[in-house]
């Protein structure tokens, strides 16, 4: 059998009147430390998740095809996607440099650039705006993209 040695004295620390060992200290002082790193982790973790965009949210944009007219030789076309409630000039915004002019209908196109084309109106000619084949006489802010529209900025013959 082995002997014990108990001659050596144990070492412990006195805390509100109990007498505890240093190693029953040091691995509480572990556990805390892992407590609090494993909570630290945890708000990390669900602060990344919180911050990126839910499915529904991707899913959720319209599909639109927008078709710029400068001639008849000409013609910018390209289909987007983009979010929902978006208005007319926004859409176009995101292919052409568009120049709107506020009148009492809205905001209408009176200068477009896409590429390498630029076209302004003029005496004789204006940009015209079709939403889904039918001519639109508001201004593009007001026009609201729905989803599968087609829009169309063509630059043609003023309006009488």
């Amino acid at each position: 059998m082995s002997n014990i040695d108990r001659t050596q004295k144990e070492k412990v620390i006195n805390i509100f009147g109990r007498k505890v060992k240093y190693g029953t200290i040091c691995v509480i002082g572990l556990l805390i430390i892992l407590s609090f790193s494993s909570l630290a982790y945890l708000e990390s973790y669900l602060n990344t998740r919180a911050n990126q965009p839910k499915e529904t949210e991707t899913e959720q944009k319209i599909q639109v095809a927008l078709i710029i007219i400068f001639d008849e030789n000409t013609t910018a076309r390209k289909l987007l996607d983009i979010e929902p409630n978006a208005n007319a000039l926004f859409a176009f915004g995101k292919i052409a440099n568009i120049t709107a002019e506020d009148t009492a209908g809205g905001k209408i196109p009176s200068s477009v650039s896409s590429g390498n084309n630029t076209l302004a109106n003029n005496q004789t000619h204006a940009w015209l705006f079709y939403a889904n084949g039918r001519i639109n006489l508001r201004g593009l802010e007001q026009y609201t993209a729905k989803n599968g529209d087609t829009l169309v900025l063509q630059f043609s013959q003023r309006l009488s």
